[in-house]
């Protein structure tokens, strides 16, 4: 029996569905650039919250920024979905230093090293953690 071959003819100009081309055509007014105070002010104002504790995360999150600033090659919608990412990034580390704040005596809880299982998708991580779950000593 011979096998038929696959054609892929779309690449270059892919043939997208009504929602795909709403997304696409929606990201478009996304920023170009962000800044640091774009991004937290976002996430002060999503949570009502103001305290990042330690300013020593911002100039990680401005060289992220940059780096998304600088890449020509990425789309409207990859622009959109990662200051999406960042928002949500900084108003969750607003969540936890407020818990931290309500509940100091979370940082007195001594933590174990944790067992780190990593792996390729369909590898078989689930069943790693699974069997290492299965020991008492865990």
């Amino acid at each position: 029996m011979r096998q038929q071959s696959i054609r892929i003819d779309d690449l270059a100009k892919p043939l997208l569905t009504p929602m795909q081309q709403a997304a696409i055509d929606s990201a478009a007014g996304a920023p170009r650039t962000l800044s640091v105070e774009q991004v937290l002010d976002a996430a002060r104002r999503a949570t009502g919250l103001h305290d990042f504790g330690p300013d020593n995360f911002r100039e990680r999150l401005a060289i992220w920024l940059q780096s998304v600033a600088d890449d020509e090659g990425l789309s409207a919608l990859g622009r959109a979905n990662l200051h999406g990412d960042f928002i949500r990034l900084a108003a969750n580390r607003l969540l936890v230093e407020d818990l931290v704040r309500r509940h100091p005596e979370i940082l007195d809880i001594e933590l174990e090293r944790p067992i780190i299982i990593a792996g390729l998708p369909r590898s078989g991580p689930p069943h790693q953690v699974n069997l290492i779950s299965a020991d008492s000593r865990l």
